[in-house]
Formats: structure tokens, sequence, C-alpha cells
């Protein structure tokens, strides 16, 4: 398992999404500058001691962000964020001259409890050991396949069915 630093927070982190935007004209809409994703494989523990393995690569998030107004951004910002930003064409003199913009970071915690929906797999596992003599050790991979996204949450059921119910309404609307 792949553990890293956040480029914002610095936190501790499987998985991560950082969003750079700027308001437009409007002070309405968000134009959005910069979208970087980095996710790793993670195990992940089951209420019953199960274990499976959650492929991310394509995931939807719905992850609560951390949101930094740039004024912090400034203060805190690191070589690290520096460099993705100056690999992504984006300047920090840009950022200083720049009014109106806004940083939220999505980030997959170890040990955050988390909601998946994926499709899964179980494959021989070339390491584990198996439960008696008759059966090999399995592993179970979660992903997504084709259209059917991963979708990783980290909200409680009931806020989870009322986010998911109000973009579905939202897109049958537009």
């Amino acid at each position: 398992i792949t553990v890293e630093r956040a480029p914002l927070s610095r936190r501790p982190v499987v998985g991560y999404r950082l969003i750079l935007e700027q308001v437009e004209r409007n002070d309405i809409e968000w134009r959005r500058l910069l979208d970087v994703r980095k996710l790793h494989p993670f195990r992940l523990r089951d209420d019953d001691d199960g274990v499976a393995t959650v492929i991310p690569d394509d995931a939807r998030l719905l992850l609560r962000p951390l949101t930094w107004p740039v004024d912090d951004l400034l203060k805190i910002l690191g070589p690290e964020l520096s460099l993705l930003l100056q690999r992504n064409g984006i300047s920090t003199t840009t950022l200083v001259a720049a009014r109106r913009l806004r940083v939220l970071e999505y980030a997959i915690l170890p040990g955050l409890r988390l909601f998946v929906q994926g499709v899964a797999r179980r494959t021989l596992d070339p390491v584990g050991e198996p439960n008696n003599y008759r059966e090999a050790p399995m592993v179970l991979h979660i992903g997504s396949e084709g259209e059917r996204r991963l979708l990783l949450a980290d909200r409680p059921r009931r806020e989870l069915l009322l986010t998911l119910q109000s973009r579905r309404l939202a897109g049958a609307l537009s």
C-alpha cells in the first residue's frame, strides 16, 4: 500500500484530488484551472473482517473537500505544490496576481471509513495462505469495469443517497 503526502494539506493519504478554480466575471461560475488526481490501490477491511483491494484508477470521488482561500494557499505554498503547479503550466506569480481563487483538496486518508461501490472480482492470491487444504488462497479486487465506475464516498448512507438522488435529478433537468 502506497501512502504519500497530499500536496496542499500535507496529510498522509492513499489518494487525492486537487482542484484550483477561479471565479468568472459573472461572479457565479468557477472556471477550473487545474484538476489533478493521484490514487493508489489500497486495502479495505469490512465490518466482518473481510479484506478487499480497491483499485481506484478512475473512481468517482464523493468526498468532503478541504477548501483553501488563496491567501492561505500562498502562505503555505511548499515546494511540492509549487512543482505540481509548474508541471501543469501555472506559475506561482500568476496565483499571486490572480483574484478570487479557491483550492479544493479531496483526500483518502488511511483508516477513513468509506462507502465503496464497484465491480468485484476474486482472483488467486499468489502470496496468500489457503483456508484449508482444498481451497486456494483468494483475494477480492474492487474497481471499475467499462462504464460501471467505482464510487468512493466518505458520507453516511442517508446523506450519500440524498446526494446521489439530487445529482441524478439535476442531470435529468439539464
